[in-house]
């Protein structure tokens, strides 16, 4: 019989940072959600890219506009495969670092904003 509760989460462990390697990985933004497990997502080199979720993150990570990940580069230069999502202290330590530019905002607040036609 299965336990009721759920699965304990210690909320104030620290993960360990993983970096982009030069080559393989760049750091990006997410601008659009295409769906079945696709984003859009900007590079730091402003290339724009469709990214797939890694399939250990598909359906535990939620991904959403705005977010800073991690992206694996493929052979086609407009395809990569989104391997790690950054938390907010993760992502203030990258722009410390000078590794994410200051334009990539992974906050809510700075989010786009939705503009409706009127009918």
């Amino acid at each position: 019989m299965r336990k009721k509760g759920g699965r304990s989460k210690n909320i104030n462990a620290q993960r360990t940072m993983i970096y982009a390697e030069p080559g393989i990985s760049e750091y990006g933004q997410v601008t659009r959600a295409l769906g079945n497990g696709r984003f859009e997502v900007v590079g730091t080199d402003s290339s724009t890219r469709v990214c797939k979720v890694r399939g250990s993150m598909y359906k535990r990570v939620w991904i959403q506009i705005n977010d800073i990940v991690l992206v694996s580069n493929r052979e086609e230069d407009n395809k990569g495969d989104i391997m790690h999502k950054y938390f907010l202290y993760e992502i203030k330590q990258l722009k410390d670092s000078k590794l994410i530019p200051e334009n990539f905002s992974g906050d809510k607040e700075n989010a786009a904003a939705i503009e409706f036609a009127h009918i």
